[in-house]
């Protein structure tokens, strides 16, 4: 799964974050890419990787910053 939009982030799509989570543990891959890396604002996103459900306590979370 790719989520693209920044829009994604927002506390109104909660429900969605905790079923894409349940999606990636159940072995699926989800990769943050596209417009959501290119416009969402690094605030926004750490608000949103400290959620609990998406990315908070989870080890085998990577995240890789474009280099350009």
């Amino acid at each position: 799964m790719i989520v693209t939009t920044a829009q994604f982030a927002s506390t109104s799509n909660k429900s969605l974050h905790n079923r894409i989570v349940e999606y990636a543990k159940a072995g699926g891959i989800v990769i943050f890419g596209g417009m959501f890396s290119n416009t969402i604002r690094p605030t926004v996103f750490y608000n949103f990787s400290q959620q609990p459900g998406p990315c908070q306590g989870n080890s085998e979370i990577t995240i890789v910053p474009r280099s350009h």
